[in-house]
């Protein structure tokens, strides 16, 4: 049997802050690499690029 590991990411993006959300992106990844995640689950509209009122 295989255990499978998943992290959920929980972030709050800033709207238009690609580099920082890439940040946040980075932190979160190697966080959940430490903890020997198979899976990471961000939510949608991270980057920043889109507002989730449109």
């Amino acid at each position: 049997m295989y255990d499978f590991a998943a992290v959920s990411a929980q972030i709050k993006p800033k709207l238009g802050c690609v580099a920082d959300n890439l940040a946040l992106i980075d932190e979160r990844i190697r966080m959940a690499t430490a903890q020997k995640a198979d899976l990471i689950i961000f939510p949608e509209l991270l980057s920043g690029r889109y507002s989730p009122e449109v």
